[in-house]
C-alpha cells in the first residue's frame, strides 16, 4: 500500500466517489499546495491524498473499577474520641 494516492477523474461525480473510497481506505487530504483538489478546464479533477499513519500499538481498554457494595446498618469502624 502506498503512502499517497493520486486521484484523477473526468467528471465531478467520479471524482467524489474516488475521494470517498480513498477516505474509507484510510487516506486523507493533504495540506500541501500540489495535493489540494483542483479542477483543470471544464471537467478534469485531480487531488493527492496521503495515508493516515496510525500507530499499530494498541492499548487495552480501561477496565471499569467494580463498585464496592454498600453496607446498610453496620456501625462505623473508626474510633470515636
Amino acid at each position: 500500500m502506498e503512502d499517497f494516492k493520486r486521484i484523477e477523474a473526468f467528471s465531478l461525480y467520479d471524482f467524489v466517489l474516488e475521494i470517498e473510497e480513498a477516505a474509507k481506505a484510510g487516506y486523507s487530504s493533504t495540506d500541501t499546495n500540489e495535493g489540494m483538489p483542483q479542477s483543470y478546464g471544464p471537467g478534469f479533477y485531480t487531488a493527492t491524498m496521503v495515508l493516515d499513519k496510525v500507530d499499530k500499538v494498541t492499548s487495552e481498554p480501561a477496565r471499569p473499577t467494580p463498585a464496592k457494595p454498600v453496607r446498610h446498618g453496620t456501625k462505623s469502624r473508626s474510633k470515636q474520641v
